[in-house]
């Protein structure tokens, strides 16, 4: 947990904010998943390792193609929370 707030908290300094944002956290657990399964092959949330910024595709990484996929992941992400651990999700929505 502690890994994953503190990429949380330097996404928010990347973006200039002084606060930390639910996109925020839902990004630094995408990279936390991604890593996790480039090393041991596996996610609990089906996260596929993505190669970054291989044979110009940057419009997977910036625009709407990202964040749709970044949409679906925290839909997804407050799916496996709800069903995991319901009582800390109460204040997080799918939007």
């Amino acid at each position: 947990m502690t890994t994953i707030a503190g990429m949380a908290s330097a996404h928010a300094k990347l973006s200039l904010r002084d606060q930390v944002t639910d996109d925020d956290a839902v990004m630094a657990v995408m990279m936390y998943e991604e890593s996790i399964t480039a090393r041991y092959g596996y996610s609990v949330l089906s996260v596929q390792p993505t190669p970054h910024f291989r044979d110009n595709n940057l419009s997977m990484y910036i625009g709407k193609e990202n964040d749709l996929r970044m949409q679906q992941f925290k839909v997804q992400l407050i799916r496996f929370c709800s069903s995991h651990a319901s009582e800390l999700v109460c204040g997080l929505s799918e939007e």
